[in-house]
């Protein structure tokens, strides 16, 4: 049911009816409304990690203390992760097209779905004259997202990292490390960022970097890197940039490990 849990009982009993009877094996949810974490994620019938945040880009709802550390916590329950209520620019004054950017991206770059949510309300849903501003940003993120083995990653804490400056980020990578994408963006509109570094600590390869400007996915820079394995890490100048960045690493090859001694790690 939608942002309805007062009837918790009667959900539990028509959910598990229809889990246990359904040939085709729909997806089963429910949802609260805006809050910092997934309904009932740890009951058997619920499909997915469901969570709203009808929230906007005051201060009291910050890109890294709220919307990113909600992703965080909707990503941790082994099920796929879905904010399918962000707030809109009209009744919860989410009107900053590029802090709505960003929350799009840090939600999607940690694991997790996300939908953008227009207009007032469900009564503005026909108009189809009506364009939010920040729409615009929203076909390079599908296309980004659909352009990499996106089922395949999850949230690393220890591949890619900043330290010394004051971004927001978020890394996924697969198992294999394979393929790994960082997201960092500014705490504020329109802030430049120059001669910030990423500390990256991946196993032995050579590896191409990729800088891509996620407004429009234009390609900044590139370029190639060889780590030895994990007891290294590798401090890289990003380029200078505006509000935010992806740093995409994917393997090019792999280098032969040496041999060790019986008995050494």
């Amino acid at each position: 049911m939608n942002e309805e849990i007062s009837n918790e009982l009667f959900q539990d009993s028509i959910a598990t009816y229809i889990k246990n009877n359904d040939p085709y094996k729909h997806l089963i949810i429910s949802s609260d409304g805006t809050a910092d974490d997934a309904l009932w994620p740890h009951k058997e019938w619920m499909s997915m990690a469901i969570v709203h945040t009808c929230t906007g880009n005051q201060p009291d709802y910050d890109l890294e203390n709220w919307y990113l550390n909600i992703a965080k916590n909707i990503r941790q329950y082994g099920k796929p992760a879905f904010n399918n209520e962000s707030g809109r620019e009209k009744r919860h004054k989410n009107d900053d097209p590029i802090h709505r950017r960003k929350q799009g991206w840090l939600f999607s770059n940690a694991g997790c779905f996300w939908t953008w949510h227009s207009w007032d309300g469900c009564e503005g849903i026909n108009d189809t004259t009506y364009f939010a501003d920040g729409w615009q940003y929203l076909k390079p993120m599908k296309n980004y997202y659909e352009s990499i083995p996106f089922w395949k990653l999850e949230p690393t804490y220890t591949v890619c990292i900043l330290k010394e400056c004051d971004l927001i980020f978020s890394t996924m990578s697969s198992p294999e490390r394979d393929t790994s994408v960082m997201y960092c963006c500014t705490k504020q509109t329109h802030q430049m960022v120059e001669n910030a570094k990423v500390y990256l600590r991946i196993k032995n390869g050579l590896y191409t970097l990729r800088f891509i400007k996620p407004e429009n996915l234009e390609l900044i820079d590139q370029m190639e890197f060889v780590s030895e394995g994990l007891k290294n890490q590798y401090k890289i100048k990003l380029p200078t940039f505006m509000d935010d960045l992806i740093i995409e690493i994917t393997v090019k090859g792999r280098i032969e490990e040496k041999t060790l001694i019986e008995g050494t790690l």
